[in-house]
């Protein structure tokens, strides 16, 4: 993976550098950082590497990092664009060119973690899971697990074609199920997983595929905020938002 930081003012490039670089050591990321003085000397060398996140300096001389994102934007459309500033005029213009949001100057080191975390995590989390199923290996795809269930000592994990069982109690069904918002535990012995749910009632879950999953007495309130939170994150991250 790569990063560029693109920023005139040497002591806010060497800032953002020192924060980032420290932020991927300890999350054991492995990424090359590239720094640019000028939105010039950047739009030279962006075409030679496949950036996952440009941090944009707004005013620059010259190109300034918002001409630079129009310019990004003709040919690249998912590289992921924040903007740095010491103003917050410019917000609007941000969602122009799908800016994933903006950090302020002086640079916080919790906000620019923040909006790291906020970038990479679906970058880094696994994709998928691996289980035993009558001694063969099965790869199940995380996108594609819709609940899972315990009966008597096995694992049955639905997805949108199929139910896969696996012998496991419940201790090691959920250390193997990564520690993601959208998986749930909604009543005892189930998991859900909230990508894959149409609606909540009032004590039932109803998924994409129809299929109905209870929801505990006990754990109906914390599930129901549980999934606006899901929703409310989900739906920000196609949004443009401060740090």
């Amino acid at each position: 993976m790569e990063i560029a930081l693109v920023d005139d003012m040497n002591y806010d490039r060497d800032k953002l550098y020192q924060i980032i670089s420290y932020y991927l050591n300890i999350k054991n990321i492995d990424c090359t950082i590239y720094t640019y003085s000028s939105a010039e000397e950047f739009l030279k060398d962006f075409f030679k590497h496949k950036f996952i996140i440009v941090f944009l300096d707004i005013s620059m001389p010259g190109m300034t990092g918002m001409q630079a994102a129009y310019e990004i934007r003709k040919t690249d459309k998912k590289v992921n664009i924040i903007f740095a500033t010491v103003e917050k005029e410019f917000a609007l213009e941000g969602y122009e060119v799908h800016a994933v949001g903006y950090i302020l100057k002086p640079f916080n080191q919790d906000k620019i973690y923040s909006v790291l975390d906020h970038v990479l995590n679906d970058m880094i989390l696994p994709q998928y899971i691996n289980i035993k199923e009558s001694r063969v290996t099965v790869q199940i795809m995380l996108d594609d697990l819709y609940f899972i269930e315990m009966r008597n000592h096995y694992a049955e994990f639905h997805t949108s074609t199929e139910v896969h069982r696996t012998y496991m109690n419940f201790e090691g069904l959920k250390s193997l199920i990564p520690d993601q918002l959208r998986f749930q535990c909604c009543c005892r012995g189930i998991i859900v997983n909230f990508d894959n749910v149409k609606k909540i009632e009032e004590q039932t879950i109803i998924l994409k595929n129809d299929e109905r999953v209870p929801i505990s007495r006990s754990k109906k309130i914390e599930i129901k905020n549980a999934y606006a939170s899901y929703a409310f994150d989900k739906t920000r991250k196609g949004g443009f938002y401060e740090h």
